[in-house]
């Protein structure tokens, strides 16, 4: 049984299978809609988004590492790696002092991550502070906050 997100109405993956049957995407479609209200999900044994998504999740946990995007605002983290970023926008942020092994203080999360890098601030996208692997987090020291 499943349960659509947006109606709450619990179905069987069969009966939505009829409702596919009638969509104009046809074939290929990796989406579940719900026969109560049409409302489309992916299928998660399917979407080979979800399974990347899966896979950075569990590497990330097996190794108890983070994103700077999941950093907290006024915490000083370490800056482990930048691998999973194009040479182009890694080769930028190392100009800005952003390498490994640096130290960065973390000044907003949302709805971009900033961060200050000695007397620069930088503001990155979500998409590149969630590459951008950090660990150490701590609270900020009273002389970093100025």
């Amino acid at each position: 049984m499943t349960t659509c997100p947006a109606c709450a109405f619990c179905f069987d993956p069969a009966a939505a299978a009829r409702v596919c049957a009638a969509c104009p995407i046809g074939k290929g479609c990796t989406l579940t809609c719900c026969p109560n209200c049409g409302w489309s999900t992916p299928d998660a044994a399917q979407s080979r988004v979800l399974r990347v998504a899966r896979a950075v999740r569990r590497r990330r946990q097996a190794t108890g590492g983070s994103s700077l995007a999941d950093a907290r605002p006024g915490s000083h983290v370490r800056i482990e790696g930048m691998d999973e970023l194009p040479a182009r926008r890694r080769d930028q942020l190392l100009a800005y002092g952003v390498a490994p092994g640096r130290y960065v203080d973390v000044v907003q999360s949302t709805p971009v991550t900033v961060v200050r890098v000695e007397a620069l601030e930088l503001a990155l996208e979500r998409s590149l502070s969630g590459a951008i692997d950090v660990s150490s987090e701590r609270a900020q020291s009273p002389r970093a906050s100025r």
